[in-house]
C-alpha cells in the first residue's frame, strides 16, 4: 500500500524586507524550509509547482519500502531531480532527451531492482547493432551507471549493475578536419566581422558561445580571458570550469580585432565585441552563422564546415605542428587543471607560440586547387 504523499506548507514570510513564498517539508524525519522566491514574481501555485518539484524524489523514496519502483520511476522521479541540478541548459536538453528516447523507453517498465550487468550489456549490446552512432552508444554506458549510482547512493539498490558495462559497435561518424589551406580559403573568403570570429574558432580554438559571448574588457595582453558564454540567447559561465581559461589569439587576429574596433560605436569595457542590433545583447551564435556565415561556405563548396569543425580543426592542426598536448587543452578549454599562478604563465607562452605558428600558416591568401 502507497504512503499518503506529503505535500509541505507554503506561506508568506517577509526576508530583508521583501514578500516571499517559504515552504516547510520533512525530510529522513527532520523538519526542513526553503525560500522559494518573491511573492511579486511567484503565484502561489507556482510556488506549489516548485515545491511539488522537490518534494517528488522525497516521496517516490518514502514510498520505494512499501511497493517496487521501476526503472522509468526511478529516473523521472528521484535520479532527474537530483542530477540536472549541476547541469548547464545544453547538456539538460541532450541528456534528458537522450536518456527518454532510449532507456526509460525500452527499460522503464523493467523493476529497478531487477536491472542486472548481463541485462544491460545486452541492451548496449543490441543498440550498437542499430546503426546508433558510437558516441551516442557510449553515452548511453555513462549514462546507466550515473544513473544506477544515484540508486546505490539512495539506497535504492545494493550495488551498481552497470559500472563494469562497456560499449562495442556503432556506427563510426568521419569528424571532418580541414587542412591549412582550407582553413585559410575560408577565412580569407569573409569580410571583417565574419573573419575575426572565424579566425578566434579556427585558429584559437574558442567555443562558439564563448566568441560571441566577449567583451571589450575580456581583451588582455596574451589575448582573452574566458569567464561566460552565451547559449541560446542566456548569458551564463562556461560549460565546465575548465572552461575558465586565458586563450591566446594570434597576431593577424589581433589586427582584425583591432581594426573592428574602430568601426564599433561603444568600445567601453562592458560593451559586446560583437553585439546584436540593439547593443545591449550579443549576437545570436546559431542565427549569425545561417544567415552569414554558412551561405559563404556552401558557395564556395565548403557547406560542411561549422563551428565544430573550426574547433576541431584548430585542435589538430596544433598537434600536427607539435604543440604539447597539454598546451592544445589549455587553449581549447577541454582537459586537464592549471595548478598555480607560475605553471599558468609558462602555459600561456606556450599557447601563444602555438596560436602564432597557426596564424602565420593561415595568413596568406590561397585559394582551393
Amino acid at each position: 500500500m502507497q504512503h499518503r504523499l506529503q505535500r509541505g506548507s507554503l506561506r508568506q514570510r517577509r526576508q530583508g524586507g521583501v514578500l516571499k513564498w517559504f515552504a516547510t517539508y520533512w525530510e529522513n524525519g527532520q523538519r526542513k524550509g526553503k525560500t522559494l522566491g518573491t511573492v511579486s514574481s511567484l503565484s502561489k501555485t507556482q510556488a506549489q509547482q516548485q515545491l511539488d518539484t522537490l518534494l517528488a524524489p522525497i516521496n517516490e523514496r518514502n514510498n520505494t519500502n512499501h511497493e517496487a519502483i521501476t526503472f522509468g520511476r526511478f529516473v523521472q522521479h528521484i535520479a532527474l531531480p537530483i542530477w540536472e541540478r549541476r547541469w548547464k541548459e545544453s547538456t539538460k536538453g541532450t541528456t534528458t532527451s537522450r536518456i527518454q528516447l532510449h532507456l526509460i523507453k525500452e527499460l522503464g517498465d523493467v523493476e529497478l531492482r531487477a536491472l542486472n550487468r548481463e541485462t544491460l550489456q545486452t541492451f548496449l549490446d543490441e543498440k550498437g547493432k542499430t546503426g546508433m552512432s558510437a558516441a551516442v552508444l557510449k553515452h548511453l554506458r555513462w549514462d546507466l551507471r550515473m544513473l544506477c549510482r544515484i540508486g546505490v547512493a539512495e539506497g535504492l539498490i545494493e550495488r551498481n549493475p552497470a559500472e563494469l558495462l562497456y560499449a562495442t559497435g556503432g556506427t563510426m561518424h568521419e569528424r571532418h578536419v580541414m587542412t591549412k589551406e582550407t582553413l585559410a580559403t575560408v577565412i580569407n573568403t569573409f569580410g571583417l566581422r565574419e573573419r575575426l570570429i572565424i579566425k578566434l574558432s579556427g585558429t584559437s580554438g574558442m567555443r562558439p558561445g564563448e566568441v560571441y559571448a566577449l567583451k571589450f574588457d575580456d581583451e588582455t595582453k596574451e589575448g582573452f580571458r574566458i569567464t561566460r558564454r552565451v547559449y541560446r540567447g542566456k548569458i551564463n559561465t562556461p560549460k565546465s570550469n575548465l572552461g575558465v581559461r586565458l586563450v591566446a589569439i594570434g597576431p593577424s587576429a589581433r589586427k582584425d580585432l583591432e581594426e573592428w574596433k574602430q568601426l564599433q560605436q561603444d568600445v567601453s569595457p562592458n560593451a559586446w565585441i560583437f553585439p546584436s542590433e540593439n547593443g545591449k545583447t550579443p549576437l545570436s551564435p546559431s542565427n549569425h552563422w545561417r544567415r552569414h556565415i554558412r551561405p559563404v561556405l556552401i558557395k564556395i563548396g565548403l557547406g560542411n564546415v561549422s563551428f565544430q569543425v573550426l574547433r576541431r580543426t584548430c585542435s589538430s592542426l596544433l598537434n600536427d605542428d607539435g604543440a604539447d598536448p597539454r598546451t592544445v587543452s589549455q587553449q581549447l578549454g577541454h582537459s586537464v587543471d592549471v595548478d598555480t599562478n607560475v605553471y599558468w604563465k609558462a602555459a600561456v607562452q606556450r599557447q601563444a607560440d602555438a596560436i602564432n605558428t597557426l596564424d602565420q600558416a593561415i595568413s596568406q591568401p590561397t585559394t582551393l586547387s
